[in-house]
């Protein structure tokens, strides 16, 4: 009995120690069939195995990702066996991009069969392209992996794909005609000037009127005024540009405040400050940087030309350069007498007219004062105010001496002003003899001694006060006991005689200074007024001084000459005597220059040189010094 129950235990034991083994089935699939294989394949594994699977793509596939009881890219992948398991690896064609740029204006279709258009396509697709270019375009041609003119293009995707669609504007004719004296000028935007333009290209049109023409009007295919003028070419266009004779003086002015002078005695000499040259240098500049003749901003000149009888001539700028132009209809005006030349528009209808000084010392004939009407066709002949052997004028100023509206003329040497009545008339008013120096009788008697003056507004009261550089000289004015003081100023006022007789002497650093030849007004400490530089001289000694004087307000000026300029620049000793000065921002660069207009000799010891400098410049110390300026 005993041994039948440990029997009994045995086998118990035995029985219980024995281990079912358990297994799970792995399904291994790949899709699309023909992308490529998953190894290891289907297979039973035991419970609990890993089992590590890698895709392996065909070629043109790439392996995707996994798919069913393992997702993700890794590959390989491992998958634990504790159920039974599907698994897919899921692979794809590569992907080729087709790069596709387009030059000009056009669009490219992309057609896929079976696959929508895009960017990347599966390695062996045939892709088809089809042009379309847009209003006024046109396609030409493919570039770069491939190289077509054909339309409509079909390719095979079995690599990455560089493409251009080449589209250009297609090209019409501008025709342009041309009516009366002018040119135009063509500009084009990256395209030169040409007869045929692509389509969409803007043209600009500039009219540029020849000598004594000016621009009309556009017509034809577009009519306009407007210059210059944009057009938009998607058409042929035909176009006519229409130039008609000018109204010479319309829009003139005086550009300076200052009047134009000019002297005999300079024959051969012209502004070396200025671009504009004389043909001949028997010509004198009198007109440089004064006149604008036909109102475009652009600087006109008027030479006298002392190889002709002192003729003026005029020059004025057009697109090809200076060109001298008929201001006069055939008649000459002027003569080598000239000695100022002031632009005005004596009757108020819109033209300037010129006034002549005249103070020949050679020919007694041609002394006196002169005048010549601007008008639509220019100037004309020359009318005489007054002439004759002792009608010796220096000089004239022009201005609205009795604020009637009319401008009036003050003429060197005479004891009366000219009051304007807006006719080219004037009504002769004695002028006090408080205001009157005696002169030499040969000349006719400088009134307040003046050899020059100006009329400009310097105290800003709205009345133009008179500015006089006089001449002193013992054999001429014997009572004048100060010689060193050679420039007045007469404040002006309300009501004859038009001016304070209790004149303002301004004082000079040299008391040798005996006569004043020029002067010029600018702000120079801009403080809103008018500062005051003046030409003096040693008698004609050839020795001239630059003198300054700073406005200070309540009609006083200081003499600061010494302050402004760099050591004894002002003072130029052996120096052949400048008639005048400028005082502008030649070169634009904020600061004013000191330019000399004449010619500015140097006295050698052999004789007369050539000047070493024809301007005064603000240096590194803010100081006036001698330059030459080419």
């Amino acid at each position: 009995m005993r041994f039948q129950v440990v029997v009994a235990l045995i086998s118990i034991i035995v029985f219980s120690c024995t281990k079912e083994i358990i297994q799970h089935e792995l399904t291994v699939s790949v899709t699309p069939v023909s992308g490529g294989t998953v190894t290891p394949p289907s297979n039973a594994y035991e419970k609990g195995t890993i089992v590590s699977l890698i895709a392996t793509p065909a070629g043109e596939y790439l392996f995707k990702e996994w798919q069913g009881s393992i997702s993700g890219t890794n590959n390989p992948s491992s998958v634990t066996m504790d159920i039974d398991k599907l698994v897919t690896g899921v692979f794809e064609k590569r992907q080729y991009p087709l790069t596709l740029t387009i030059e000009g204006s056009g669009t490219v279709k992309e057609e896929v069969i079976a696959i929508a258009p895009q960017s990347q396509y599966p390695s062996g697709t045939t892709v088809r392209l089809t042009p379309t270019a847009t209003t006024n375009w046109k396609f030409k041609g493919w570039e770069g992996d491939i190289t077509s003119a054909d339309s409509l293009l079909e390719i095979k995707v079995i690599k990455p794909i560089s493409l251009k669609a080449i589209f250009v504007r297609k090209e019409y004719p501008l025709n342009l005609t041309i009516e009366g004296n002018g040119t135009v000028k063509e500009e084009v935007v990256a395209i030169a000037p040409q007869s045929q333009y692509p389509s969409g290209t803007t043209v600009r049109l500039t009219a540029q009127p020849g000598p004594r023409y000016s621009f009309s009007n556009w017509s034809g295919d577009l009519n306009s005024t407007v210059n210059p003028l944009d057009i938009i070419i998607s058409k042929p266009v035909n176009i006519k540009a229409t130039f008609t004779l000018n109204d010479l003086l319309k829009n003139s002015k005086t550009i300076s405040l200052n009047s134009m002078e000019n002297h005999e005695k300079n024959r051969g000499w012209y502004s070396n400050h200025h671009t504009m040259q004389p043909p001949n240098i028997g010509m004198i500049a009198v007109g440089i940087e004064y006149f604008d003749f036909d109102g475009d901003g652009n600087i006109d000149y008027i030479f006298k030309d002392d190889g002709v009888a002192g003729y003026l001539k005029f020059y004025t700028k057009f697109s090809t350069g200076y060109t001298q132009v008929d201001m006069t209809g055939g008649e000459k005006i002027g003569d080598s007498g000239t000695r100022k030349l002031v632009s005005s528009d004596l009757n108020n209808d819109g033209y300037l007219d010129l006034i002549f000084a005249g103070a020949s010392d050679d020919n007694e004939n041609l002394r006196g004062l002169f005048i010549s009407k601007g008008g639509k066709n220019g100037f004309s002949k020359t009318i005489t105010i007054f002439q004759g052997p002792k009608e010796f004028t220096h000089s004239v100023a022009v201005g609205d001496i009795n604020k009637d509206g009319f401008a009036d003329i003050i003429a060197g040497g005479k004891t009366y002003f000219l009051m304007g009545k807006g006719d080219f008339t004037f009504d002769k008013v004695d002028i006090p003899v408080e205001f009157l120096t005696a002169g030499p009788p040969s000349l006719g008697g400088y009134y307040f001694r003046s050899l020059s003056q100006e009329l400009i507004d310097l105290n800003g009261d709205g009345f133009v006060d008179l500015l006089v550089g006089v001449q002193n000289n013992p054999s001429d004015q014997p009572n004048v006991n100060d010689f060193s003081r050679p420039f007045h100023i007469y404040w002006g006022k309300a009501g004859f005689p038009y001016f304070n007789s209790n004149k303002l002497v301004l004082e000079s650093i040299d008391l040798k200074t005996s006569l004043s030849m020029d002067c010029a007004v600018f702000d120079l400490d801009k403080d809103g007024d008018l500062d005051l530089f003046v030409n003096t001289s040693h008698g004609y000694d050839a020795h001239y001084v630059i003198q300054y004087y700073e406005n200070k307000g309540g009609n006083q000026f200081v003499n600061k000459t010494k302050e402004i300029f760099e050591g004894q620049a002002y003072d130029n000793p052996n120096h052949y005597d400048v008639d005048w000065i400028k005082v502008v921002d030649y070169d634009q660069d904020g600061k004013p220059e000191i330019l000399i207009e004449g010619q500015n000799w140097e006295k050698g010891s052999s004789g007369w040189l050539a000047p070493s400098f024809n301007a005064f410049k603000l240096n590194a110390n803010n100081k006036f010094d001698r330059v030459l300026i080419r």
